[in-house]
C-alpha cells in the first residue's frame, strides 16, 4: 500500500505544542498511522463536508482532510473534545 503524505497546518502545530508531552506523543502516533490508512476503523466523517474526517485519541479529536487523488492527509487541528467542534 502506498503511503499518504501527512501535512500539518500551522493551527495543528500550535495545538500540539500546547499539549503535555504524553498526550502529544499519543496523538502524533495516531497521526503517523494515518499515513498508512487515512480511514482507520474508528474514523468519522464530519457532517456537511466532503473530505473532512476526525479520529478520536483519548479526550482529543484530530480533524483532518483527505485528498485521495493527491495521496495527502492535511491535519487541520487537534483539540480537546469540549472545544473540537466549536466555530472559531
Amino acid at each position: 500500500m502506498v503511503s499518504f503524505e501527512i501535512i500539518l497546518r500551522n493551527s495543528a502545530k500550535k495545538d500540539l505544542r500546547n499539549l503535555d508531552k504524553q498526550d502529544r506523543i499519543r496523538i502524533l502516533e495516531a497521526i503517523t498511522k494515518l499515513a498508512h490508512d487515512p480511514f482507520p476503523p474508528h474514523y468519522r466523517k464530519l457532517v456537511d463536508s466532503d473530505d473532512d474526517y476526525r479520529i478520536r485519541v483519548g479526550d482529543y479529536r484530530v480533524v483532518y482532510e483527505v485528498a485521495v487523488a493527491e495521496r495527502k492527509d492535511t491535519i487541520g487541528y487537534v483539540r480537546h473534545r469540549s472545544q473540537a467542534y466549536r466555530q472559531h
